[in-house]
């Protein structure tokens, strides 16, 4: 049994071949697939490698890493060994040495480049399909007093040109290293030659990714992505394959001789199809089961959408947002999971919160390391600020989480190079890729509320957009919730609402489940009651408490949320 990471990248194919898998959380490989079968060139990562490869003997002239000539590496690395063992000369590790030097001088070509033309140009990383996406206009510079266009056009050809300059070093390097590597007289089993053999075919996969990157047709199955990180310190180019279902098809589904596929999220409108024909299940035989939920969504959750918040690109977005997440944090005295699309805008709203931490006496966290904070229901109430990875994999039970929200629609830009390239490629519309991955994590998200038979809470959207087709569509999706749309003076009410009238179910159905536990039912002692049932509260994450009870009347009084109950113990007697 395996999560898609593992799956992707099997390490034990040669002593343990897959037979049958069960994949956990497999929505992700809708998405993620795409990632295992890319071809990937990271600028960090390559001048890492260069430098494990680069001749000892030559190291003051390097290029890499240091610029201080005193602090360059003095050990003898592995693939030092490996030109000794194969008896490389010197005269042909300072070539070597040379072609690395000018690797590297086009790396930070490229990144240079951007700095000094695109500087400014945009706040985030640049991302383009190198071919199709070109002419896009980026945004607009001042030059020669002349507001002007900026597209990747120029960019564009500065890589193909610095690429294939840095596919000559490497065909170079391969040259001059195999002709010692094919010598008769070398033990081609040692392990240093195994070694070195290893390295020289990752230098071949570095060359022939980049060869990928420049080939281009318009009728081909590939999109060449590239990213520059936006201080321009590193870049990764991506050769990713488009035909998903094929791949997943010859190197999983043909390997094996049975998988399951689960996931909470697997279907779409309903029906399995999206998860299937995206990966190829469709073309093998396979039986889908949709398992109805354990839970009463409609009853427990609210799904709330706010209709007189400022659009997420406006510059108060995110003061809006930390004063809404603030005034729920009064009200509904819970903790709160608030999660972003944007790392800006979670950085941003956790300033504003952070401001008024102390005159509410708020706890404020990032990520998933606050997370653990809401598990415990004994802590200082607190409010966590999630990222993409906190969508799912956080499991609060009980009173730890009773609200959920995200600042958007997590619509994908029409404008990422690979759903792009599918779109342009296949005349897909911008719908037809984005609304399945949008209810996805849209589902994800709001799954965060009912992990457990005694949870309840509210899922805020803030911003909705425009689509009411779409809203429509995904309210089919939400196992009978509606999503109610309104103004923030409403938006308090229906949460305080919610959670008092759930506060109040949840703690008779906790009492009849107590009572039913073997023993607890023909208990007359009101202690020993009063003291078993605080203990499953806290086991169950419920901040209930008996405080006080009745010997002879048999009744007993609980706090919860600041309200008190007088409960009579036959009411809850199990017969």
């Amino acid at each position: 049994m395996i999560n898609h990471s593992l799956l992707a990248k099997w390490p034990y194919k040669e002593e343990k071949p897959l037979e049958y898998i069960i994949v956990d959380e497999a929505h992700n490989l809708t998405e993620k697939g795409y990632e295992f079968f890319s071809r990937v060139v990271n600028s960090k990562s390559a001048k890492y490698f260069l430098e494990e490869i680069y001749p000892y003997d030559n190291i003051q002239k390097s290029a890499l890493l240091y610029s201080n000539a005193k602090n360059k590496s003095r050990r003898i690395k592995p693939f030092d060994r490996f030109y000794s063992y194969i008896k490389v000369e010197k005269n042909v590790k300072d070539k070597i040495s040379r072609n690395i030097n000018l690797i590297v001088e086009e790396m930070n070509s490229i990144l240079d480049y951007g700095k000094f033309n695109y500087n400014n140009v945009s706040e985030y990383n640049l991302s383009w399909e190198l071919n199709l996406q070109k002419n896009e206009i980026l945004g607009k510079l001042i030059k020669n007093n002349v507001w002007t266009e900026i597209t990747y056009e120029n960019y564009t050809e500065n890589i193909k040109l610095s690429c294939d300059n840095i596919i000559k070093n490497l065909t170079s390097i391969l040259f001059l290293i195999g002709r010692y590597m094919d010598d008769d007289s070398l033990d081609k089993e040692s392990e240093v030659y195994i070694y070195g053999k290893s390295k020289m075919n990752d230098i071949e996969e570095m060359r022939d990714t980049l060869q990928a990157l420049l080939e281009y047709s318009e009728d081909d199955d590939f999109a060449r992505i590239v990213d520059i990180d936006s201080n321009f310190e590193n870049f990764e180019f991506r050769v990713v394959p488009l035909k998903l279902a094929s791949l997943f098809e010859d190197n999983i589904l043909d390997k094996v001789e049975g998988a399951v596929f689960l996931s909470a999220t697997l279907s779409v409108d309903n029906s399995m199809y999206y998860f299937k024909n995206t990966l190829g299940i469709d073309r093998v035989k396979n039986v889908s089961k949709i398992i109805e939920p354990l839970y009463d969504y409609k009853s427990r959750v609210k799904v709330l959408g706010l209709n007189d918040i400022c659009s997420y690109k406006n510059a108060d977005f995110t003061t809006q947002t930390g004063k809404i997440i603030s005034d729920i944090y009064e009200i509904s005295d819970g903790n709160i999971l608030s999660l972003f699309n944007s790392k800006r805008r979670q950085e941003e709203t956790y300033d504003v919160l952070k401001k008024g931490e102390s005159d509410k006496d708020i706890s404020v966290y990032m990520n998933k390391t606050g997370i653990k904070y809401l598990k415990n229901i004994e802590n200082k109430r607190s409010i966590v600020l999630g990222s993409k990875g906190c969508f799912e994999g956080v499991d609060v039970p009980g009173d730890g989480l009773t609200c959920v929200t995200l600042d958007k629609i997590p619509n994908i830009s029409p404008q990422d190079p690979l759903y792009f390239s599918i779109m342009k490629k296949y005349n897909k519309s911008y719908y037809e890729i984005n609304y399945p991955k949008m209810s996805i994590k849209i589902k994800q998200a709001m799954g965060r509320i009912l992990r457990s038979r005694y949870d309840y809470g509210c899922f805020v959207i803030f911003d909705v957009g425009t689509n009411n087709l779409s809203l429509k569509r995904l309210e089919r999706e939400l196992h009978g919730c509606n999503i109610v749309i309104t103004g923030r003076r409403h938006l308090l009410k229906y949460i305080k609402n919610h959670l008092d009238r759930c506060r109040v179910e949840i703690l008779k159905l906790i009492l009849h489940d107590i009572f039913k536990l073997p023993g607890l039912n023909e208990e007359n002692d009101m202690n020993k009651i009063k003291e078993h049932i605080n203990v499953h509260m806290k086991n169950r994450c419920i901040k209930s408490e008996v405080y006080q009870v009745d010997q002879t009347k048999k009744l007993f009084k609980i706090k919860y949320f600041g309200k008190k109950y007088l409960i009579d113990k036959e009411q809850f007697r199990y017969k």
